[in-house]
């Protein structure tokens, strides 16, 4: 019966993200047109989500579960998604997030195909649902990055 409503719960969360996503995509594509003529680079879309770890989880159990990600990210057919996942070093609430976990696909079309690659599929809402049973995530937003200067040693 738990295992149920918790399939149901996070079930509930996927469809949610997945019914947000063409309003994200239309703002991207409106506001992206506007910029377009003033950019030093193209714009590419940043997702950021701001999080705490579940009671008892580590942030072992996240790097553990970034492997398994990365394992099936590399065999999607959208290849361009990157991520990373930042620590607080230096912040005014330490409490407030234990981390955030960032990632950028390389324009607008990949975003919403590896949004609909990934979940639209089996193992990626598996994934996904092991994601939230590791964290607390209360803030999802997605960015349009330009870049404006690169510095001579950026990676």
């Amino acid at each position: 019966m738990i295992a149920n409503h918790f399939l149901i719960v996070n079930l509930e969360k996927i469809m949610k993200y997945i019914q947000i996503v063409p309003v994200i995509m239309a703002m991207l594509f409106s506001s992206q047109s506007l910029a377009a003529h003033h950019e030093a680079s193209p714009a590419v879309p940043v997702e950021f989500w701001s999080c705490k770890l579940v009671d008892g989880k580590t942030m072992d159990d996240l790097m553990g579960w970034y492997e398994k990600f990365s394992k099936h990210a590399s065999k999607m057919s959208e290849e361009s998604y990157t991520a990373w996942v930042m620590t607080p070093f230096l912040t005014s609430n330490l409490k407030e997030v234990d981390f955030v976990a960032a990632g950028s696909w390389a324009n607008l079309s990949a975003m919403g195909a590896g949004f609909n690659e990934f979940f639209n599929d089996k193992k990626g809402t598996e994934l996904f649902a092991e994601y939230q049973s590791i964290a607390d995530c209360f803030s999802h937003t997605i960015w349009n990055s330009t870049m404006v200067h690169q510095g001579k040693s950026n990676p």
